[in-house]
Parts: structure tokens; C-alpha cells; sequence
């Protein structure tokens, strides 16, 4: 079963990664767009993000990267920070070149299921260089040449977090959903979805449950850490409908097996490798290493 992404994850994954990358340097970035995956070779390890439909997930793993594949572009940088943008599936990793007359970048890796993509941004307007896929067509059309353009503002109340709704207006979202629902909690979890800000199909049930049961401070509570995670908290979520899936917090009526970070849980949920492929690096084997050397060293 293929990981998904959803805003709170996201959120917490960019937290995770300005840790881990914040300063360091980048040689360059390989967009794959056989596999199809984006992979950020750095001065002393790689990124990878996993961008298929089947196998979604991402892989940090510290040490030398070797050479980067034939394919990639150079791209001599420091790593600035890591954000995702609020309420969406999206991260953006901003860059500072070393060298060149153009100086800001970003790289920006949209997480959104079959939807996934991957685009390097140039200078303040974030003209699109290099994509994963391009489509041109649409409402937001996304291709070389054109400056990378959001999704449409979130419309769901509570994108700014707690500040913003506060206790007296997730109370008031909370009766007029129940009303419309008549406590049928499967309508209440659609609403939650269409109206609340980081309400997911993976913490849905876990929020309508709350709500259905009269616990509305508990409610209130699991949302405002959907929101703005809480650090320390990672681990394995086991999920009834998507399986175990990477998430930053425990939910309430699902199993879940704490982790080291985030990065820990992706690698222990990513797919096995298909019978007669090589198997996935260990986060101990040192690197994570690009493309054909990786296969060299595997077959050796």
C-alpha cells in the first residue's frame, strides 16, 4: 500500500529536514523521471523523495554520496531553510548558490499522491528550470519557463492554527457540523474534511470520533497539535484503511510504534523491493548513493 502525505506530516517532515540540512552543501540534483523520483546529492550525503504512485516515501542517509549520475545538474549550494507551505502537501527547500550571477533557489516537491512533482525554482520570481513532469494544462500550468505558481489559498477555517480559530470558533464548527451530520460520524468526517484546516483522510476518524463522542476538548486538542506539531512525537502509524503510515504524533484509537524521527518510520515503511531487485539501503550502510554506483556496489 502506497504512504501518503497530508499537511501535518508535511509540516513536521520540513521541521525535521531544516535540522538535518539547514547549511550544508548541495553538488547537485538528479530529477528521475523513470522511477520517478528527485534526488538532492549533497557535499556529504543525499536526499531522495520517492515520487511514484506505488512507492512514496523519502530517504536521508549521511555519508560520502560518490558521483552524482550522468544526469544530474550541478548545483553548488548551501541549504537555507525548510518550510512547508501551511495547510497543503507541499515543501520547499530554499538554496543559496555559492557561485553564479543568480543566487536564490528553491527546490519544491509537491507530495500530492498521483499528483506528485518536483521543480527547481530560479531567481525571486521562481521561475520554473528543471521539472519532474510538466503540465502545461490546467489551471495551474507548470512547466520550464514559467514562474511556479501555489495552489489556490486554503478555504477551510484554521489554516493559521490555533491562533487564528480559537476554542470559541472549532465549538462553533463542531455544532453546526454535528447538526448537518445528525452524529452520524461518517458524515461528520467528511465535513471535518471539507471544512477544518489539517484535517486528513489519515486523522479524520480519529478527530470525528472525538466529536461524535462528546469530547470536544480532546478535539480541540488533537487539532491544535495537528497543526503545529509536536517535536519528539514520530513513529509508525497504524492506520485501519492506509495502512502504516510515517506521522509525527500518535491519534487516538489507532496503534502506533514510536520512532527515532521521521526518517526512521520512512524507512521502516518503505515497500520491499520486488523479488529479484536489490534491496533498499539501511540507514546505517553509510550513504545513500546515486543511481548506477548504488547498483555496482549492491550487484559486487
Amino acid at each position: 500500500m502506497s504512504l501518503s502525505f497530508d499537511a501535518t506530516l508535511c509540516r513536521a517532515l520540513a521541521r525535521e529536514l531544516d535540522r538535518r540540512l539547514h547549511g550544508r552543501r548541495t553538488r547537485a540534483v538528479f530529477f528521475d523521471r523513470r522511477t520517478p523520483a528527485l534526488q538532492l546529492v549533497l557535499a556529504d550525503g543525499a536526499l531522495r523523495f520517492r515520487l511514484g504512485p506505488a512507492d512514496a516515501g523519502l530517504d536521508l542517509i549521511d555519508g560520502d554520496p560518490g558521483d552524482p549520475p550522468a544526469a544530474a545538474r550541478t548545483l553548488p549550494c548551501r541549504v537555507g531553510a525548510v518550510e512547508a507551505l501551511a495547510d497543503e502537501r507541499i515543501l520547499r527547500v530554499h538554496l543559496q548558490r555559492v557561485r553564479g550571477s543568480v543566487r536564490h533557489r528553491k527546490l519544491v516537491i509537491e507530495l500530492a499522491g498521483n499528483r506528485a512533482n518536483a521543480f527547481l525554482l530560479e531567481g525571486e520570481q521562481g521561475v520554473v528550470r528543471h521539472a519532474l513532469r510538466s503540465r502545461p494544462d490546467g489551471p495551474r500550468p507548470l512547466m520550464v519557463g514559467r514562474p511556479w505558481t501555489p495552489p489556490p489559498p486554503s478555504t477551510r477555517l484554521g489554516v493559521g492554527g490555533a491562533a487564528e480559530l480559537g476554542r470559541e470558533g472549532f465549538a462553533a464548527l463542531l455544532d453546526e457540523l454535528r447538526a448537518a451530520a445528525a452524529v452520524d460520524e461518517a458524515a461528520l468526517r467528511s465535513g471535518l474534511l471539507r471544512r477544518l484546516a489539517w484535517a486528513s483522510r489519515l486523522n479524520a476518524d480519529a478527530l470525528a470520533a472525538l466529536v461524535v463522542a462528546g469530547r470536544d476538548d480532546d478535539a480541540w486538542a488533537l487539532w491544535t497539535a495537528l497543526a503545529d506539531p509536536p517535536e519528539g512525537g514520530a513513529g509508525i502509524l497504524e492506520h485501519p484503511t492506509a495502512g502504516p503510515h510515517p506521522y509525527p504524533m500518535p491519534l487516538p484509537g489507532h496503534a502506533f510504534r514510536p520512532t527515532g524521527s521521521l526518517l526512521e518510520a520512512f524507512l521502516a515503511t518503505a515497500p520491499a523491493p520486488a523479488d529479484g531487485a536489490a534491496p533498499r539501503p539501511r540507514a546505517d550502510a553509510g550513504a545513500l548513493l546515486p543511481g548506477a554506483l548504488l547498483e555496482r556496489l549492491e550487484a559486487a
